[in-house]
């Protein structure tokens, strides 16, 4: 047997056996009709409910509400720029000493074969320089 035989079957056996039954199965029509007005009635409710809940949810107005009455009196500001002193510009040459760091020397023979003694010597890092800066002069 195949599986369309099978199916067929089913189906057959299926319809067969619906057609058997009778319809006075089905019950008195008077007999439960107060059962379903409550649950018509409980539907319409909770209904109405998700309905109203959904169209009437409370939205807060995002413009500020509106103020009456008298404005504050307002205020000017004046801003002014402060004068610069009588003077000039020169530019002008500075030093930066070098820098130096200090390290220990620990003792040796120097070239002629005497001992040397060790202590602390400063190493130069960074030599020094000349910067050019501008400089304001005033005038008096």
């Amino acid at each position: 047997m195949t599986i369309k035989n099978l199916v067929s079957i089913f189906i057959v056996s299926a319809l067969a056996v619906f057609c058997v039954i009778p319809s006075s199965w089905a019950g008195s029509p008077q007999s439960h009709r107060w059962e379903g007005v409550a649950i018509g009635v409980g539907a319409a409710i909770l209904g109405k409910a998700f309905i109203d809940s959904h169209h009437s949810s409370y939205r807060p107005d995002p413009r500020p509400a509106p103020v009456y009455g008298h404005k504050p009196p307002r205020v000017e500001h004046y801003y002014y720029e402060k004068p610069e002193p009588a003077g000039h510009w020169e530019t002008r040459k500075y030093w930066v000493e070098p820098a130096y760091k200090k390290t220990w020397n620990p003792g040796h023979y120097n070239r002629r074969g005497h001992w040397v003694e060790g202590g602390w010597v400063q190493l130069e890092v960074e030599p020094g320089y000349w910067v050019k800066k501008k400089v304001w002069v005033p005038h008096y």
